[in-house]
């Protein structure tokens, strides 16, 4: 399998960033190949025609290493839209390069029009089987290091997000997904929680169950200094790159933004940075303005 060809880069990138905390195989099947994923102590294995390919995520970035050769694929662009869809209200989505992906009981299914070569299809299967030693949950979204984890008595969400290392980034991102059901059958609840609010002990903190499925918000973070400067992600920006940095964000799955600046600065120069984050597409009622963090 050309991990570098975007379509099939893409099938295992959603199938990894989907995959059932219980899952334990992923099968593979098209019109111009056969393979499957393998989830072991470390981590998924893409096992193929060309031999055995450990596979893994980075933020928007499918990684691959076969030997010592790591690559990457960054998908941005494709897998975006995907990464916040609602495919209980939506089983169908339309992506770049005339994709067509539509999410099934048991998987995936791909269809991608290549023109005067044809249409390709493609199937994504997932296999479950309860992992020896207790029950599991899978973490996602914004943390140092998403995965599978093995749920210890009395784990709640704080204690295992804190395993997986905690949230991705300069700031805590400002909503965890808790998504819950039972086993072969569809999500029964979507709760949001206040991620800040729950790793402070201001909010609640559920006890975990097996099966759940945590999806840490990303968020974009805009810090506005005293003097005019300003830091996205913590990284200097002049105003000219704006938009562009913030269209990026978008592009990666960001659907929320905080901006933080001096109490004392005017609304005048804090509302056109407001309104570039609307403007790339983060929804007005997702951005937060804090004037507390900058100090005098």
């Amino acid at each position: 399998m050309d991990l570098s060809y975007p379509i099939q880069a893409i099938l295992i990138y959603l199938s990894i960033l989907f995959a059932p905390a219980d899952a334990e195989r992923i099968v593979f099947k098209g019109a111009d190949y056969s393979s499957h994923l393998i989830h072991d102590a470390s981590g998924w294995n893409l096992v193929g025609p060309e031999g055995n390919i450990q596979v893994s995520i980075d933020g928007t970035r499918l990684v691959s290493k076969a030997g010592d050769k790591p690559d990457s694929n960054d998908l941005s662009p494709f897998i975006a839209k995907a990464v916040g869809h609602d495919w209980e209200k939506q089983p169908k989505l339309t992506l770049p390069l005339a994709t067509t992906l539509e999410k099934t009981p048991s998987g995936f299914k791909l269809r991608n029009d290549r023109g005067t070569e044809g249409t390709f299809e493609y199937t994504i299967s997932y296999v479950r089987k309860d992992r020896p030693g207790g029950p599991t949950c899978n973490v996602l979204g914004a943390v140092k290091q998403p995965g599978i984890f093995a749920l210890r008595d009395g784990d709640t969400l704080r204690s295992v997000l804190l395993r997986a290392g905690g949230p991705a980034g300069k700031i805590a991102p400002p909503i965890v997904w808790l998504l819950r059901g039972e086993p072969g059958e569809k999500l029964s609840q979507r709760e949001g929680l206040d991620l800040p609010g729950v790793l402070g002990g201001r909010h609640e903190n559920p006890q975990l169950r097996d099966r759940d499925t945590l999806y840490i918000e990303p968020t974009v973070l805009l810090e506005l200094a005293r003097d005019g400067s300003l830091a996205i992600d913590g990284q200097a920006c002049p105003a000219a790159e704006v938009p562009a940095r913030l269209r990026d964000r978008v592009e990666a799955g960001v659907r929320s933004a905080t901006l933080t600046s001096h109490p004392d600065t005017p609304l005048a120069t804090v509302q056109p940075l407001l309104d570039a984050c609307v403007e790339a597409g983060i929804p007005a009622d997702n951005l937060k303005l804090d004037s507390t963090a900058v100090p005098d």
